[in-house]
């Protein structure tokens, strides 16, 4: 699978936020045939930029796709640009 078709999810230990969002990239996931790779805050880097922003959706470039509570619809609209490989609209500065 091509690395533009992979969502990377960074998530916190015991994030509830972090379980909500994984689970609304799940439908997304399966019907547009993109990979999800979950990342943790474990990597100093991540821990850094992410730690009070989690759960933060990212391309595989590394721009944030979004952040913090992740609906439905920002689930979907996440996975379908990662699928496209399309640049998101906003970039948090990271």
């Amino acid at each position: 699978m091509p690395a533009k078709r992979i969502l990377r999810v960074v998530v916190g230990d015991r994030c509830s936020l972090c379980d909500v969002a994984l689970h609304r990239l799940r439908t997304p996931q399966s019907v547009l045939g993109i990979r999800i790779a979950v990342e943790t805050l474990d990597d100093a880097d991540h821990r850094e930029r992410y730690a009070t922003r989690v759960p933060v959706l990212l391309d595989s470039a590394g721009r944030v796709l979004d952040e913090g509570r992740v609906s439905a619809a920002a689930a979907w609209v996440a996975a379908t640009r990662v699928r496209l490989g399309r640049r998101p609209q906003r970039d948090s500065g990271t």
